[in-house]
């Protein structure tokens, strides 16, 4: 008989059904608030900058959670079913990747942002501590099922290019999340930050995948 290991056993709390369930609960909640949230900027892309083809590139952490509410949703099939979710391997290590790189970005990036504007003298209100915890939760939820997943390397790179692209789209046309008035003057670090989150997002997704097989 096999012998069970620590590892066997932290991998069955996290793909029990009941807690895929919950995630799949708190991801939808999550990110029909994070499309709400940005509501705003959506309306202004697409009527006074007219510019409706780029909508996909605003909103970054509900973009996030949906995929990552995809690839729980995918697990979570397989352990009511028992059997492989019916998805070409590309598509789902793309989502995947995507769920993964993403989370664990743009959930350190807010925080690391809501911090920053509050060390500057924005005021730190119930919804920042709120949205805190919820992206620390994004990023944790990256690490944990980062070694369940199946995506490749290659899929994570392409996911990583797509981050790149949304980096270059935000800064290079001003679509970035809208920010506090007391960070505005930061503009330059924080798009340097940003692009450098997206490389150490796609540096950890790897190793976290590697380090699950």
């Amino acid at each position: 008989m096999a012998r069970t290991t620590a590892r066997d056993v932290w991998r069955d709390v996290w793909t029990d059904r009941r807690v895929l369930a919950a995630i799949l609960v708190v991801q939808a909640a999550g990110t029909a608030y994070g499309y709400w949230w940005y509501k705003n900027q959506m309306i202004e892309t697409v009527g006074r900058l007219r510019l409706g083809l780029l909508l996909p590139f605003v909103p970054d952490s509900p973009t996030a959670s949906l995929f990552f509410a995809a690839a729980a949703g995918m697990l979570f099939w397989e352990r009511v079913r028992g059997l492989r979710f019916p998805l070409v391997a590309p598509a789902r290590g793309f989502i995947e990747a995507y769920a993964v790189i993403a989370s664990f970005k743009y959930g350190l990036w807010a925080v690391v942002l809501i911090v920053e504007g509050a060390r500057q003298g924005d005021p730190l209100t119930p919804e920042h501590v709120m949205l805190i915890v919820s992206h620390l939760a994004m990023v944790l939820e990256a690490c944990v099922y980062a070694a369940f997943f199946t995506y490749s390397n290659r899929a994570a790179l392409v996911a990583g290019v797509c981050l790149f692209l949304n980096d270059a789209v935000d800064y290079g046309l001003g679509l970035y999340p809208w920010l506090p008035d007391v960070l505005t003057d930061d503009l330059r670090a924080i798009a340097m930050f940003t692009i450098a989150l997206s490389a150490v997002s796609l540096a950890v997704a790897v190793v976290l995948r590697l380090s699950g097989k």
